[in-house]
């Protein structure tokens, strides 16, 4: 089994609690941050793994999990509507449009979804893009166009493409930025290992983050909503490169890696797709008995959110553990043998 890298996972949980905290609500200043940040971080990290011929893998794990859990969590939807009163209607046709088209965006636990045929998409176009252009410079060219495409297209028309495509166009430049620092890791990692470098490299990258994040607003990938084109990108990688540099740090640090929470948060970071999917539906069902309990010994609002989106988590290792080790097709993944 090859080995995984812990700077990955760690930054894979900063994004999936990104995520988690921003859907049981945050003040409108966090989630300026949040949205800055927490879906272009997932493409750059599957574009740090990029390989080759992996297409065909790709659409087992992405596509597999995206219509698996799409009518999975339709079934559980439709069964609760029944037992509660629920205002939204969502039948099958919307089922079908949802699925095959606009993302499941109408149904009320599996919005989120739009990430995983988005990532294929971009990892189809990538692919085309390393078959077509050999040399780095003319695939960073192709990049920028292409993130001249994803900022211009919505100012072209409000019709949306299938599966986010148009979504795509945007994500496919964090995927590609993370598949070129990968290919330069060894020379970054030397340059790091000078202290002064790397101190002068966080506070630059700190004070950018700040600066375009502040300047730049809300934004939103998923709605296409991008404010500025160079704030936008600016504020993205600056906070990308710190989550990164972060989390290499706390990797390394013995008594951190010994502990039982992060172990936890590993683990959390490893399964993020179970997290990704399940995300809504569990943050709607105890939404309605945990955070009554919560708003009345934590009283204020944005700290009740922040120990919700906490239990949320932990509610979804032993989701995430029991789906890996007994409904591993559900992934795409192989039943492990000696299994039924």
């Amino acid at each position: 089994m090859k080995k995984r890298i812990e700077w990955v996972d760690l930054s894979k949980f900063v994004g999936i609690f990104a995520m988690v905290w921003g859907h049981s609500g945050v003040n409108e200043n966090m989630d300026i941050i949040i949205h800055a940040f927490h879906m272009p971080l997932f493409f750059f990290l599957s574009g740090y793994f990029y390989k080759d011929g992996g297409i065909k893998k790709k659409a087992k794990t992405l596509l597999i999990p995206y219509f698996a859990f799409g009518i999975g969590l339709f079934l559980l939807w439709k069964i609760i509507s029944k037992i509660i009163s629920l205002p939204v209607y969502y039948g099958i046709p919307e089922l079908i449009r949802g699925l095959f088209y606009d993302n499941a965006v109408l149904s009320p636990y599996a919005g989120i979804q739009w990430f995983l045929t988005c990532l294929f998409l971009t990892e189809v176009i990538f692919y085309i893009i390393k078959k077509c252009v050999k040399r780095e410079r003319y695939i960073i060219l192709a990049l920028v166009l292409f993130s001249l495409l994803g900022f211009v297209y919505p100012m072209l028309t409000a019709q949306r493409l299938f599966w986010a495509l148009d979504c795509a166009f945007t994500a496919i430049v964090f995927y590609g930025a993370g598949f070129i620092v990968s290919s330069h890791k060894i020379s970054i990692s030397e340059f790091l290992k000078k202290t002064w470098a790397k101190t002068v490299v966080v506070l630059v990258l700190a004070l950018m983050a700040i600066v375009a994040t502040y300047l730049n607003g809300y934004v939103n990938m998923r709605t296409m909503q991008y404010g500025n084109y160079f704030l936008y990108y600016i504020s993205a990688f600056s906070i990308i490169a710190l989550i990164m540099l972060f989390t290499k740090s706390i990797s390394q640090i013995g008594t951190i890696r010994s502990s039982i929470i992060y172990k936890g948060i590993l683990y959390i970071g490893q399964n993020t797709l179970i997290v990704l999917v399940m995300n809504q539906f569990f943050n709607q069902l105890f939404g309605w008995y945990v955070k009554p309990y919560l708003y009345v010994y934590l009283v204020h609002p944005y700290i009740t959110d922040f120990v919700f989106a906490i239990i949320m988590l932990i509610l979804m290792i032993p989701v995430s553990y029991i789906t890996q080790q007994f409904f591993p097709f559900v992934l795409g993944k192989p039943i492990k043998k000696g299994e039924k």
